[in-house]
Parts: C-alpha cells; sequence; structure tokens
C-alpha cells in the first residue's frame, strides 16, 4: 500500500472521529509553547515511512495534519520507496548513480590510457616533473600517443552519448511508474484564470461539466471547485504581529535590567580610549623615523648569481608553466569532490536547530517563544534537492572538461561523488523534513543538462590539443571538429527524438474523492464552524444569478493543467477558503470564529438557518443529516417548483407553500423503497409541481406542517436571543481588539521615546568626549608655547649677556690702547 493512498484513507475520516483525535486547538501565539505539541509535530514532518496499522485510530498533528508515527528508513533502502514523498527524489538517485557511471567509463576508455602514458615518460625529463607530481601530468608525448588518444577520446564521447539516451529512456519510463503509483491530486486537476469572481462554485461546477460534455461528446463530472483568494494583506498584517509580539517580549526583558550602573561603565570605557590614544601617541613617536625610510622602499631587489647556468636553471624552475596550472587543479579538484559533502554532513544549522532544542527544552515553563517558533525549531530542514542537482553537474561537467588534461582529476571527482551519493542518502533518511512532494520537472531540466558534457569533453581535448600541446594537425583538427559536431547535433536533437509518450490511462471518478488537495487543507478542530460559514457566504448570492448567462462574453477563462502540487504554493498571497477563514480567525484576531458575527451573517443566511432549524424538527437529526448530503438534488428540484411559484399573485401563500415544499421533498427523499419511483423523480429533476399543489391542499399535510412549524417559530425567538448575545460578545472582542492595538501603540512610542533618549545621552557623551580633547589639546599646546616663550627668553638672555661681555673687554682693549 503506497503513501499516498494510506495517506488518503486517514484524510477521508468522518469529521466526528478527527473531532475526537483533535480535541486540543493549535494556538500559534501561545506562549510558553507546549513542547509535547512541538515534538510531534517535529515527528510528523520527518520523512518515514507509515506503519500498515489501522489508519482510521492513527495519531495525528493538529498543526499539519500529518501522521507521528512512521518506520524509519534503512541506509540500505531501494531509493524507488522514496517515491512516496514525491517522484522528484528516486529520480535524483538514479541521476547521481548514471552521472558516476558516465564518469567511470571515461575514466577508464581515455583517461587509464592517459595516465599510464603519462607516468611513463615524466621520468625521462628531470627538469619537466616534480616529485610525485610527475606521476599526474606531464607535458611532452611522442607521435604514437596522438592518433590512439584521439581514437580513444572519440569512443568515450560515442558512448556517453549511447549512455545518456538510455539514461532518458530509463528514467522517463520510472517517472511514469511513479506517476502511475501514487496518484495525487494534481492528476486530475486543472487552474483556470479570469473566473468571475461573483459566480459560486455549483455555477464553475455546472458550466464546466456542461461545455466539457459537449465538446467531448461524452458524461464528464467535477468533483470539486476550490476558490483562490488574494491575501497578501492578511500576510503583512500577520508578520507585522509576529513582530510586535517580539517587540513586546523583548521590551519585558529590556525593563528588568538595572540602569544605575551604565554610567560606570561608560565612564572605564572613556578612561580605557583615553590610555589606549597615549600608548599610541608614545608608539608613533618612537617609529616615526623608522616608518619614514620605510614607505620609500621599492618591493624589488637584484639578485645576481655566479653563474648563467645557475640563473637559467632557477628562472626555468621558478616560473608559472602549465606544470604548476594542473599542481593547482590537483588541489582545485580535491577541495571540489570533499567540501560540500563535509559541509553537507556537519552542517552548522542542524547543530544550531539542535543547540535550540535543548535550550529549550531546559527551560519550557520561562521562554518567550511562540508556538508557532517552537514548532519551526524541533521541525527539519527541506531537502534542498536544488542545491544537490547543481552540485553534482558542476562535479560532472567540470570532470568531462578536464578529462584530456588532467585524467587523474576525473578520478578524484568519482570518489568524491560516491561520498557525495552516501552522504545525501543520510541526510535525507535522518535530517529531512517533508514539506512539499518534489515534482519530476527538476529532473527533466537536468537531463538537458547532462547532454551538455559530450559537448564540454570534446572542447577540452581540443584546447589541450592546441593550446598545451602547441599542435596544429589538419587531421587531428578534423576529429575534433567531428566530435564537436556531433555533441551538438545529439544536444539539439536528442530531447526531440526521444519523446517518450504515457500511455492514456482511465482511473476511477470516485478515486478523486479520496484525494487530498494539499491547497485545500481543512483543520479538523474548526471544521463544522468552517462549513457554516462556507454556506453563509454562497447563500448571499443573489437568487437572479441563475437567470444571468454562466460567463459573460466579454469574459475570457485561461485553463492550464497543474503540473504538480508545488503549483499552488508557488501563487504568493493566495491560499484556499478554508485556510482564509481558519487563519483570519484563530491567528489574526486570536479567537475562534463564531457563526453568528453579524458582520457577515446576512439575512438570508438567517432564513436558510431558520429553513434548516425547521426541517431538523420536522425529520428528526438523521433524516436532517441525510437531507443535506441530497443538498443538489433538492436545489435543482427547488428551483423547477419555484418556477411554477413564481406565477401565483398571493406571496403569503407561496411562502408557506415553499416550506412545505422543503418539508415535503426532504420526507419524499428519506423514504424507505415503498416510495422508489418518487424519490427517482427528484433526483432526476423531473418532479411534478402539481402533485406539491395537492398535497399541500390536503389537511393531513397541512395540518402537520402548521404543527410543526409552531414548533419551529418558538425556537425561532431563542435563536434571536442567542443572536443578540453574542453580537455582544463580538462587539465586546473587538473592543478587546481595539484596546490591545492601543496599548502596543503606546508601548511602541514609549520604546522610541526611550530610544531618542540613548541617542541623546550618545550625543552629550561625544560632546563632552570632544571637550575633554579639545582641553586636552589646549593645554598641549599652551606648554609648547610656554615652553618656546622660555627657551626664547633664556637665548635672548643669553645673548644679552654676551653682548655685554663683549663690549666690555672692547671698553677695556680701548682703555689700554689709551694708556699705551
Amino acid at each position: 500500500m503506497d503513501y499516498n493512498y494510506n495517506k488518503n484513507n486517514i484524510f477521508s475520516q468522518s469529521e466526528e472521529n478527527c473531532f475526537q483525535q483533535h480535541e486540543l486547538i493549535y494556538e500559534p501565539f501561545k506562549v510558553p509553547p507546549n513542547l509535547q505539541l512541538a515534538q510531534k509535530h517535529g515527528k510528523a514532518k520527518k520523512v518515514g515511512k507509515l506503519k500498515q496499522d489501522d489508519f482510521n485510530n492513527i495519531e495525528k498533528c493538529i498543526c499539519c495534519n500529518l501522521p507521528i508515527q512512521k518506520d524509519k528508513y534503512n541506509i540500505n533502502t531501494d531509493p524507488n520507496e522514496f517515491s512516496e514523498q514525491g517522484a522528484g527524489i528516486p529520480l535524483f538517485f538514479y541521476y547521481t548513480k548514471y552521472i558516476l557511471y558516465i564518469l567511470a567509463q571515461v575514466f577508464i576508455i581515455a583517461g587509464i590510457y592517459n595516465f599510464i602514458h603519462f607516468q611513463v615518460y615524466c621520468h625521462k625529463d628531470e627538469i619537466q616533473c616534480f616529485s610525485f607530481y610527475g606521476l599526474l601530468y606531464p607535458i611532452k608525448v611522442d607521435g604514437n600517443y596522438k592518433g590512439m588518444q584521439l581514437a580513444l577520446n572519440l569512443l568515450s564521447i560515442l558512448l556517453t552519448i549511447l549512455t545518456l539516451i538510455a539514461m532518458k529512456i530509463y528514467l522517463k519510463k520510472k517517472e511514469y511508474d511513479y506517476e502511475d503509483q501514487y496518484i495525487q491530486a494534481s492528476d486530475f486537476t486543472l487552474i483556470a484564470h479570469y473566473v468571475d469572481p461573483n459566480l459560486r462554485e455549483e455555477q464553475i461546477k455546472q458550466f464546466f461539466e456542461t461545455s466539457s460534455t459537449q465538446l467531448l461528446k461524452r458524461v464528464v463530472k467535477v468533483e470539486k471547485i476550490v476558490q483562490i483568494y488574494k491575501l497578501n494583506e492578511y500576510i503583512t498584517a500577520f508578520r507585522e504581529k509576529v513582530k510586535l509580539v517580539n517587540q513586546l517580549n523583548k521590551i519585558q526583558k529590556e525593563y528588568m535590567k538595572i540602569d544605575f550602573q551604565k554610567y560606570q561603565q561608560l565612564k572605564h570605557k572613556i578612561d580605557a580610549q583615553i590610555l589606549e590614544v597615549d600608548l599610541k601617541i608614545h608608539k608613533l613617536d618612537n617609529s616615526f623615523i623608522l616608518n619614514t625610510v620605510n614607505q620609500h622602499k621599492a618591493k624589488s631587489v637584484f639578485v645576481t648569481f655566479k653563474t648563467k647556468q645557475d640563473k637559467d636553471d632557477i628562472l626555468e624552475k621558478w616560473r608559472y608553466s602549465d606544470e604548476d596550472m594542473l599542481r593547482n587543479l590537483f588541489f582545485i579538484f580535491i577541495g571540489n569532490s570533499l567540501s560540500f559533502s563535509f559541509i553537507l554532513f556537519f552542517d552548522p544549522l542542524y547543530f544550531l536547530k539542535w543547540i535550540q532544542r535543548k535550550k529549550l527544552n531546559k527551560n519550557s515553563l520561562n521562554s518567550s517563544q511562540t508556538q508557532y517558533q517552537a514548532n519551526q525549531i524541533f521541525e527539519d530542514q527541506s531537502f534542498f534537492i536544488e542545491e544537490k542537482y547543481a552540485f553534482c553537474n558542476k562535479i560532472y561537467l567540470t570532470s568531462m572538461f578536464y578529462a584530456s588534461i588532467f585524467p587523474i582529476g576525473v578520478l578524484i571527482e568519482i570518489i568524491g561523488l560516491i561520498i557525495f551519493y552516501w552522504v545525501s542518502k543520510y541526510i535525507y533518511i535522518t535530517r529531512t523534513s517533508i514539506t512539499n512532494q518534489i515534482s519530476p520537472s527538476l529532473n527533466r531540466s537536468m537531463l538537458n543538462i547532462a547532454f551538455f558534457g559530450p559537448l564540454t569533453f570534446s572542447m577540452g581535448a581540443l584546447i589541450y590539443d592546441i593550446k598545451i600541446l602547441d599542435r596544429n594537425e589538419l587531421a587531428n583538427d578534423i576529429i575534433h571538429i567531428f566530435s564537436m559536431v556531433l555533441s551538438l547535433l545529439c544536444l539539439l536533437l536528442c530531447d526531440r527524438i526521444l519523446q517518450i509518450k504515457k500511455v492514456r490511462e482511465w482511473i476511477k471518478m470516485d478515486f478523486a474523492k479520496r484525494l487530498i488537495f494539499k491547497w485545500d487543507k481543512k483543520n479538523t478542530s474548526q471544521e463544522d464552524k468552517i462549513q457554516n460559514l462556507q454556506n453563509q457566504t454562497e447563500i448571499q448570492q443573489i437568487d437572479e444569478e441563475n437567470s444571468k448567462p454562466l460567463l459573460q462574453q466579454d469574459s475570457s477563462i485561461s485553463i492550464k493543467n497543474v503540473n504538480n502540487e508545488d503549483q499552488a504554493d508557488n501563487l504568493i498571497g493566495q491560499l484556499s477558503k478554508n485556510q482564509m477563514i481558519y487563519k483570519i480567525s484563530r491567528q489574526f484576531f486570536g479567537q475562534d470564529y463564531d457563526d453568528s458575527n453579524p458582520i457577515i451573517q446576512t439575512k438570508n443566511s438567517i432564513q436558510q438557518n431558520q429553513q434548516n432549524k425547521a426541517l431538523q424538527f420536522y425529520m428528526g437529526n438523521e433524516s436532517f443529516k441525510t437531507f443535506q448530503d441530497n443538498k443538489n438534488s433538492q436545489n435543482m428540484a427547488n428551483i423547477n417548483i419555484d418556477e411554477s411559484l413564481n406565477q401565483k399573485d398571493n406571496i403569503q401563500e407561496n411562502t408557506d407553500l415553499n416550506n412545505f415544499k422543503n418539508c415535503l421533498l426532504n420526507y419524499i427523499v428519506n423514504q424507505p423503497q415503498n416510495n422508489l419511483e418518487q424519490k427517482s423523480t427528484i433526483q432526476n429533476y423531473n418532479y411534478n409541481n402539481l402533485m406539491v399543489n395537492k398535497l399541500y391542499k390536503n389537511k393531513n399535510y397541512k395540518e402537520l406542517y402548521q404543527q410543526q412549524y409552531a414548533k419551529y417559530q418558538k425556537e425561532e425567538q431563542k435563536l434571536y436571543k442567542n443572536q443578540d448575545q453574542n453580537t455582544k460578545k463580538e462587539y465586546n472582542l473587538e473592543n478587546d481588539k481595539q484596546d490591545f492595538v492601543q496599548e502596543m501603540t503606546s508601548q511602541n512610542k514609549k520604546l522610541e521615546d526611550k530610544q531618542d533618549q540613548q541617542k541623546e545621552s550618545e550625543q552629550q557623551r561625544q560632546s563632552l568626549q570632544q571637550q575633554f580633547q579639545q582641553k586636552n589639546t589646549k593645554k598641549h599646546l599652551f606648554s609648547e608655547a610656554q615652553d618656546n616663550y622660555l627657551n626664547k627668553k633664556f637665548q635672548e638672555s643669553n645673548l644679552y649677556q654676551n653682548n655685554e661681555q663683549g663690549t666690555q673687554k672692547s671698553d677695556d682693549s680701548n682703555q689700554g690702547q689709551d694708556n699705551i
């Protein structure tokens, strides 16, 4: 029994059983969160195989409605079993295997001969080969190598093309097998665009059934119509509420902190900065001369050897040659082949979630996380199949391009791809959660990329022959061009020639009823209220629309096929009606939906509730439930009867007859075998209106109706009282909501005021720091000016003394001369 069939059986249970299993209500904004529900959500999202147990009593998550009890896969599990989560998963693993086969045959045919020939010739030249690197890549080759290697390269291209063709055929057949084995809702569903939003679901259903029957000339039945809504405003409001809740938790934490330590911390910080600036000034004073000299030095020197032979040998050894390029390629190939698998196994995000789970388990009662955030913490990551396809193609195309230049690199990439295959399989089994069923469309695109392999191989061989070996022979160039043209033709024509068509199979329409429409999921705990709201919104449509044409002449409908279930999720901001009703009532307003809401409930819905209530008193609960199941047949009979009743003049008599008609139809439809003829006539919409009028004139039926109608009026008064009470509750809830919004806005204003105060204090601190620095600079300049002034005065005094001494000496000498 496959996964989708089991899942359909699980979700096709009655509403009562589902409601008993989901006594708890999912509250995404509950603080602190319920860890048991979060752990169950994580188990429900994990990849696993459903147990072959009683599916009616299986435990499911109240958030996502997925089963919790699953069996873990083994590391040696066949990839075919992974198709339960979508056909794209096993096709990815088979794609990786085929890439391994292609690289292995290229290395065996063209790489081994190239590698052995390189190894033999490398030992003949001791200058060009570097120790163990010489075993990997020499440059020079002899004449026998040229022809043999070209033939092997051409043979490798031909075998690669044949392998790719076989790979495409095999994976296409696998895809069809998975689609036949695991039937999804997308196999039965189309997307219709530009539909008039005023049309009801019954009208759209009737239009497609009638038009399709006329076009195909056979009976076509539509099982379900799912409306799509634009909910961008709801999504933004939901995100704003999450943001406000996080801000509220942050504000509560900030107010718990003590603020009197901030001044001391700021003071110590400023003192440390002043000390750091002083040390920096001291270092600059000591190293000024040394830095000035080093800044003017050139980064080149002249090296002169004793002999010219030494200079030539060292120049030959140290120049960046082709061997150096290949040596770099060796380490690049090792890094590319092993780094991604290493990062994939030791994923930092996985260990971060593991730490968050441990932390949440310790402080579950004091945690500020919401239930939605706790569920996300216990949920594993997605498989990210697109990243793995990209890595596999990168390894494949890089190896094919460098196969002729660097044959050992192909072997390194094969080893890395084998490690990547098993690491990806382990990650998928143990650390992956079910998000969406992966379709095979991505695998089809990757198959087209795989056909680029022979072309890249031939281009690499041509570049190796011309650039590295420096050969321009016409025969070799013709072989290279032929291989490139052959690869290009295969790339362009194989996709068109290999169009494998699927055999058209007829599947019973009853199976579509058991399918789960992923874009129309229901929350079982709120399904009754959602159904009531859905009935009320449908009743709001005016009955005059039945007389209008189903589709206007100026409107056009665009119909597209639903290739996979992910296509509905890619409609940004669009959800189904049931998801919209439940999320708006539960997550945005924080309350259950009340079907007595005066905004939603209209006069037509009140009349419908009154009519259903009267029928419930008349026929009892069981027959009333059957009446709801046969609602479509009754509505069609009602239309035929209304056409005859509209011709009467007495309005009161028509309303009484209409009420009596509903009771009578319900009574006849639910009759046992003795009234099969009347039942069949109603279901075929050929009921005679005159019979209804005659039965209405009959006293027995009329008295029975009047008795039940009197009971109905008493219950109607109670219903109005309950509605008044519900409206009061609704207005109180609206007032509470407005109070909450006002409180949040006031808290946001307080937070902004606090931030403004912090900014002002920061500006004051910066201004004080600038003033302090200015004072220091002024003191420093004043001390320097004072020192300069004192030095100047000291020098002037010395000069004055020297001048006086000189004048005294000159006077003494003059006096001595005079005396003489």
